[in-house]
C-alpha cells in the first residue's frame, strides 16, 4: 500500500510532474514519437534527452515498460547547470532543493551515469552527493526509490529511477555478432523510415534479426520487456505492478509482412532463434534471400 508519507512527498515536489528518458545520442525525435504515442504527451528534446509532462506516474511506469527507444526513464526532481568541479557541481545541483525536499531524499540509494569532460568521474560524484545530502538532515528511515543522477557535459538531472536497468538491453539479443544492430537502434530505423503495422517492412541482410524483431513488437504491441519485468517502479509503489496487465492485455496475436532475409543460413538460423526468444517468431517470415533477388519476392 502506498503509504502516506510517499503521497505528500509525490505531490509536494511533484505538482508538476515531468518525466525523463536518456537515449542514445541521435534517436531523440523517434523516442519523442514514441512517448507521444503511448501517453499523448508533448515533449522536448534535449541532446540524448526528451523531457515531457505527466499526470501520473503510471504514465512513466508504461514508457519504461514499453518504449522501445529509450535506456533509462526518471521522474524528475531537479535540472541544472553545472561545472568540471565537483563541488561546485554538487553545490549547484542541492541549492535548488528545500530543506524538506533534502530531508526526503537524504536516505535513498543514487547512481550516476556521466557523459563528457569533468574533474569527477560518475562513482564520485553519487558518493560525494550522497554524503552531502545525509549532512543536511537527521532524518535514519530508508526510503524505497533509487536516485538517478544523469551529467551530460554541462547539465545534471537528478530523478528518481523508474527503470533500474537499461531499458536499452534486449533479452531476446542472444544469437549476435560484433556487427549486429542494437534493438534500440533497430526500432529508430524502422520509425525512420515511418513504418506502420500491416505495411511490408524488408530487412534484406538480416544477421541477427534486429530490426524484425522490433517490427514486430512494435505491430503486435508486445511490451519489449515482456519476457523482464524486473522494473525499479515496483518498489515505489505495489500497485505500479497493474501496468503489466493492462498493457500485455493489448498484444495482438498477427502481426503481417515482416521479412527477414539473409544470404547466410547461419544467420537466418540466429534470427529465428532470437525472434522465438521474443516471442514473435510466428510474426515474422525468414527466407535465406540473396539481396539481387529481392525484386522477385514482391
Amino acid at each position: 500500500m502506498w503509504c502516506l508519507k510517499r503521497f505528500i512527498y509525490t505531490q509536494r515536489i511533484f505538482e508538476n510532474m515531468k518525466g525523463i528518458v536518456i537515449v542514445d545520442k541521435g534517436l531523440e525525435n523517434v523516442a519523442k514519437k514514441e512517448i507521444k504515442e503511448k501517453i499523448n504527451s508533448e515533449g522536448t528534446i534535449e541532446e540524448t534527452i526528451v523531457i515531457f509532462p505527466i499526470k501520473e506516474e503510471e504514465e512513466l511506469c508504461k514508457v519504461a515498460y514499453t518504449c522501445q527507444s529509450i535506456k533509462r526513464a526518471i521522474l524528475l526532481i531537479n535540472k541544472v547547470q553545472i561545472t568540471n568541479k565537483l563541488d561546485e557541481s554538487i553545490n549547484k545541483l542541492i541549492k535548488k532543493l528545500s530543506k524538506k525536499d533534502l530531508n526526503s531524499l537524504s536516505k535513498t540509494f543514487i547512481n550516476c551515469e556521466r557523459n563528457g569532460e569533468h574533474e569527477f568521474n560518475s562513482v564520485e560524484f553519487a558518493k560525494k552527493l550522497s554524503k552531502k545530502l545525509k549532512q543536511q538532515t537527521t532524518q535514519t528511515t530508508k526510503t524505497k526509490e533509487n536516485l538517478y543522477v544523469y551529467i551530460h557535459n554541462k547539465k545534471a538531472y537528478l530523478g528518481i529511477d523508474f527503470s533500474g536497468k537499461d531499458l536499452g538491453k534486449r533479452t531476446h539479443r542472444i544469437f549476435t555478432s560484433a556487427s549486429s544492430l542494437k534493438g534500440t537502434l533497430s526500432f529508430a530505423l524502422s520509425m525512420i523510415a515511418k513504418y506502420k503495422p500491416g505495411e511490408i517492412i524488408v530487412d534484406p541482410s538480416c544477421e541477427s534479426g534486429t530490426i524484425a524483431i522490433e517490427a514486430a513488437l512494435y505491430a503486435t504491441k508486445k511490451p519489449v520487456h515482456y519476457y523482464d519485468k524486473e522494473f525499479s517502479f515496483k518498489k515505489i509503489n505495489d500497485s505500479f505492478e497493474k501496468i503489466f496487465e493492462k498493457e500485455d492485455k493489448k498484444i495482438k496475436k498477427e502481426a503481417k509482412n515482416i521479412y527477414s532475409f539473409d544470404k547466410l543460413l547461419r544467420n537466418i538460423h540466429n534470427s529465428k532463434k532470437n525472434a522465438k526468444i521474443a516471442g514473435v517468431e510466428k510474426n515474422i517470415n525468414f527466407s535465406k534471400t540473396d539481396i539481387s533477388w529481392l525484386d522477385t519476392k514482391f
